[in-house]
């Protein structure tokens, strides 16, 4: 220990400016220095030392930084406060205790850590972090929802729907797909119940997520129900013109008409009256006629062509033109006129046969009797003549 001894007349420390001591005798207590400690020994001499937490520096006491040294006996996790003539210890934030024994406080513990509810509170020494749970983004402190849908669909199948829901999203196959959405596979409907398609009239075909139904050729309709389409109300439904269309289920028939032949589709007049004179009766004509034929009888002959029978012309004047003096003959198919006993013709025409004395007297009788007209006429004139001119004369 080091002692300075007060030099009499001096007032205060000011004599300890050489004084390089830790206890200073002096005559009185209002002797020593700030900071100091002031023991009375007797009644001439007392002692100034510096108090706890100061040191002697050469004149005066200064304060002594505990937290200098071994961070001034204060908890590792503690911080050192230093405060004159002494120091304070306080934990850290994250510890609990009086600084000197500190222990770690589990902030998760309490409102989660002052995360965000959609966060994870996770302690650390001294502290605690916070962070986003999956599906949500943000500092820990606030977080988010993430559309994770808005992000290529988030590992859902192409053929599956991405929902976004809070914190997380789900993938839903498409109608038409199966599986877990994240893996789809095409459902084949056709062979569920054939798709719903009609069994008997449609094609069920299967497509990816899908199927069509499709009604058979001759049907119409949606697929499901198909309805027999009557190709006849159609254009005759393609048959030829001199052909009958029927419809039948799904299709019709073509038929060529009664004198015609083909397959329906195309059909050619048949010529009847190339085999067997198509019916008609001996003594008939078959005329060919487009699908059919008619039966004429020959002249001569009356029926109705597949029979004909001979008409008897010398049974009525008008169906024959003999002469009135002639003879009408029956015969097959016609008639035959020769003039009657007396008379010469060919029978349309017949005159008198006369011997020729007879003519003679008959051209006799013609020649006087037209001069006796003559002689007339001209004595009638000569006498007209006469009487004019004698009137005149007169």
């Amino acid at each position: 220990m080091k002692v300075c001894l007060l030099v009499a007349g001096c007032v205060g420390l000011v004599f300890l400016a050489h004084c390089n001591a830790e206890i200073v005798v002096v005559n009185n207590c209002t002797m020593c220095s700030a900071n100091t400690d002031c023991v009375i020994t007797n009644a001439t001499y007392a002692t100034c030392s510096c108090k706890n937490g100061f040191f002697f520096n050469n004149t005066i006491c200064d304060d002594i930084n505990e937290c200098s040294t071994s961070n001034g006996g204060c908890n590792v996790h503690a911080i050192c406060n230093n405060t004159v003539g002494s120091r304070t210890c306080t934990c850290k934030s994250g510890f609990g205790g009086n600084g000197f024994l500190c222990y770690e406080i589990d902030e998760c513990l309490t409102n989660n850590g002052g995360c965000h509810a959609d966060a994870v509170c996770r302690n650390t020494l001294g502290s605690r972090t916070c962070t986003c749970k999956p599906g949500y983004s943000g500092n820990g402190t606030y977080c988010g929802d993430i559309d994770e849908c808005g992000e290529g669909n988030d590992g859902c199948d192409a053929n599956a729907n991405c929902s976004n829901t809070i914190g997380s999203r789900v993938c839903t196959c498409k109608p038409g797909f199966r599986g877990d959405g994240q893996y789809c596979f095409d459902v084949d409907e056709c062979l569920i119940n054939y798709g719903g398609c009609n069994k008997t009239h449609s094609t069920c075909t299967n497509t990816l997520g899908s199927y069509v139904c499709s009604c058979h050729k001759g049907y119409t309709g949606n697929g499901s129900v198909c309805l027999d389409i009557d190709e006849c109300k159609t254009g005759n439904g393609g048959c030829h013109n001199n052909s009958m269309c029927t419809n039948t289920e799904g299709s019709r028939t073509c038929q060529c008409n009664s004198g015609y032949s083909g397959d329906g589709i195309n059909c050619m007049d048949i010529n009847e009256c190339s085999k067997m004179s198509g019916g008609c009766h001996k003594y008939a004509k078959c005329m060919n006629l487009n699908g059919t034929h008619n039966c004429l009888c020959f002249n001569g002959y009356s029926g109705n062509g597949t029979y004909c029978e001979d008409v008897n012309e010398c049974s009525n004047s008008t169906l024959n033109t003999c002469h009135i003096n002639a003879v009408c003959s029956n015969t097959k198919g016609s008639y035959s006129c020769s003039c009657k006993n007396g008379y010469e013709g060919n029978g349309y025409s017949c005159t008198s046969k006369t011997d020729p004395l007879v003519l003679i007297m008959s051209l006799i009788i013609v020649i006087v009797v037209s001069c006796s007209i003559v002689y007339m006429l001209m004595h009638y004139n000569v006498f007209k003549c006469r009487k004019t001119q004698g009137t005149q004369d007169a």
